[in-house]
């Protein structure tokens, strides 16, 4: 921010070519590359923060991950915009995924009440995390509501099975 404006908008525009070239189409470490180089050049860009977020989550970085929601919060704070809650909204559900891919339950049900207090609904990521916590019940009712929804998808049969491998049933967990 200690620069000159036109120096910030020509390095945002460079930074949005790196975004735009991160495309689905590249390798993963290729995406990753120019994310970095979107977010070095122009801090500031919550997209790319986000997208960085997401990444980290799937190569299971963790470091990196919380690195990235702060960044992603920094950026919010600097450039309000209406559509920064979508954006923390996201970022609060792929925390919650997180959590739960490491297996930090009570932490994944917070992340959890964040993204639904700005109105994102995330049953299924709940009802894993409240299964892998021990509280079978509750996965049990998540799951249920999941079914009555939606018969033919396979989210409550995970909760399901998730609640009965932590319960110690790992041959049911596998027959569901």
């Amino acid at each position: 921010r200690a620069l000159p404006t036109s120096f910030q908008d020509a390095r945002r525009l460079q930074a949005g070519m790196y975004f735009r070239e991160a495309g689905d189409d590249l390798s993963l470490d290729v995406r990753l590359r120019f994310l970095h180089n979107a977010v070095r050049l122009a801090p500031d860009l919550a997209a790319v923060w986000l997208a960085l977020l997401h990444h980290a989550r799937w190569y299971g970085d963790y470091q990196l991950a919380q690195a990235c929601l702060t960044g992603l919060q920094r950026a919010v704070v600097a450039a309000p915009a209406p559509g920064n809650r979508g954006l923390r909204r996201r970022a609060a559900e792929t925390m919650a995924w997180l959590c739960y891919d490491r297996g930090t339950w009570v932490d994944g049900l917070a992340w959890v009440d964040s993204a639904e207090a700005l109105g994102q609904d995330v049953p299924l990521v709940r009802g894993l995390l409240l299964a892998g916590s021990g509280q079978y019940l509750y996965a049990e009712d998540v799951a249920r509501r999941l079914a009555a929804h939606n018969e033919s998808s396979s989210s409550a049969r995970w909760i399901h099975g998730v609640a009965r491998w932590y319960r110690g049933n790992p041959e049911l967990a596998r027959a569901i």
